[in-house]
């Protein structure tokens, strides 16, 4: 008996397979970055999106103040944070390529948001949650859980 020779898989469960390249232009990531209240520390996180290809990327604990958008040269940041103090944090750093797909960013508070991105044939909609990595109690030294 003459072995086959490999050839390239046509057909997987009955769905025709094709010889394509896989096109992985759309990359999301997730990153707790400890902090972006510190002197370059957004800058830095935009240069190793770039580095990276990454086209979304849901980040934690970005201790910056209030709700809003910032751009950051090639990146879109939406962020939600505390309205006094500088703790936890999250949101969504996009592309500037993707911006004009954003159908939505919902900021439920400084832990959790959403972001919805106007795809074809359904949305896709991404949910960002923060567990924070230190005890409450240690944040919060006025009121220890014991």
């Amino acid at each position: 008996m003459k072995p086959t020779t490999p050839k390239p898989r046509t057909k997987l469960h009955g769905f025709k397979t094709g010889f394509w390249k896989r096109n992985a232009d759309f990359k999301i990531a997730i990153w707790n970055v400890t902090s972006l209240y510190r002197t370059g520390a957004s800058q830095n996180l935009v240069d190793v999106l770039n580095t990276y290809n990454i086209k979304v990327a849901a980040i934690q604990e970005i201790r910056w103040l209030g709700v809003g958008q910032l751009t950051i040269g090639d990146y879109t940041i939406f962020f939600s944070g505390m309205e006094n103090t500088h703790h936890f944090g999250n949101g969504f750093a996009v592309h500037r390529t993707l911006v004009l797909y954003i159908k939505e960013f919902n900021p439920v508070s400084e832990r959790i948001s959403t972001l919805t991105i106007n795809t074809s044939p359904i949305s896709i909609c991404i949910i960002n949650g923060h567990a924070p990595t230190e005890p409450m109690y240690l944040i919060e030294a006025n009121n220890p859980p014991f």
